[in-house]
């Protein structure tokens, strides 16, 4: 079975955004949610390395201690949050 998947994983990809697509999921939230499923299959069949999704989770910590030069007052969990904040805005 993992030989078929391991074969075929660009048109069960395929497969899985039209039926996540004919659910009514939106497309944005359809793409990321099979790049996520797909990906993480992907890494258990030895497909792509683990460090591969790294990116997904930006380091802030480096942004938020930047932050806390300008307001030295604030703890790091607070600059931490004032970043996320500008970042959203």
């Amino acid at each position: 079975m993992s030989a078929f998947i391991r074969d075929n994983m660009a048109p069960l990809m395929f497969l899985g955004l039209v039926v996540f697509m004919l659910i009514g999921y939106p497309a944005a939230f359809s793409l990321a949610a099979v790049g996520l499923f797909f990906a993480f299959i992907g890494i258990e069949l030895g497909l792509i390395e683990p460090n591969f999704l790294g990116n997904l989770t930006p380091d802030l910590t480096v942004g938020a201690t930047a932050l806390r030069r300008f307001a030295p007052h604030c703890s790091l969990l607070t600059a931490y949050r004032l970043l996320r904040l500008l970042i959203f805005l």
